[in-house]
């Protein structure tokens, strides 16, 4: 078993961050050892780039960090112990984790789509029916003009680069990959195809959701179970 944990270089270590993380990251250690695991503990010095702060601050925060955990018991020798910030393929494996959809409103294409949007219309609920989201994906907000036939035409055209893209993640396929099928069609054409799609993978999960939703024993169990484990 490999075991990843980080925690930002922010200074002044205190006893929360040593009960709540370090001591286990050294018992973690300990174990890993004796069962031929690994641990690789992280300063998420990138991170904390997000937040205000002096880069002097910051490098000389993440040595400070390394010394607490080195003092606490934290072995480099026998973990792995990195700042992103000297290991690129660790900001570049979070661009690639990055890479999962993003589903925006269907009535605007510049904002996410949220259980919190006061209109029903702007997303697609996991308790709609086929005639719901047909509808839905009918009045769906698009432009005028038809599909390009390439993903860099699809900038400065959100809601069409959303629907492409739900169309992508719910086929499996790629933007590209719609695109080349459905390049030149008009919405029109393609919202009766995306709804097509979005009822046939949607709604067995909605058969099956509004049924175990009404099974409070069996919901129950699940959970009990999960504790127990």
């Amino acid at each position: 078993m490999r075991i990843v944990s980080g925690i930002q270089p922010t200074g002044n270590l205190h006893l929360g961050n040593y009960l709540g993380a370090i001591r286990n990251w050294v018992k973690m250690q300990d174990e890993a050892a004796a069962s031929g695991g690994q641990c690789l503990y992280f300063l998420a010095d990138l991170h904390a780039i997000s937040m205000p702060h002096v880069p002097e601050e910051l490098a000389a925060n993440t040595r400070e960090m390394v010394a607490a955990l080195v003092a606490c018991g934290v072995d480099p020798d026998r973990s792995i112990l990195f700042n992103q910030a000297q290991v690129p393929q660790h900001a570049e494996l979070q661009w690639l984790l990055n890479g999962t959809a993003r589903i925006m409103s269907l009535r605007n294409g510049s904002a996410k789509m949220s259980k919190s949007d006061p209109s029903d219309m702007s997303r697609i609920n996991m308790t709609d029916d086929a005639d719901t989201i047909m509808q839905k994906v009918k009045k769906a907000k698009t432009d005028p003009e038809p599909l390009p036939g390439d993903k860099a035409d699809l900038e400065g055209r959100p809601e069409a680069a959303n629907l492409a893209g739900i169309y992508a993640a719910m086929a499996d396929t790629t933007v590209d990959g719609v695109l080349a099928q459905f390049g030149g069609e008009g919405f029109g054409k393609f919202k009766p195809a995306l709804g097509e799609l979005l009822v046939e993978k949607l709604s067995p999960i909605n058969a099956r959701f509004l049924e175990l939703r009404e099974d409070r024993e069996a919901l129950d169990a699940i959970l009990r179970k999960g504790a127990e484990k």
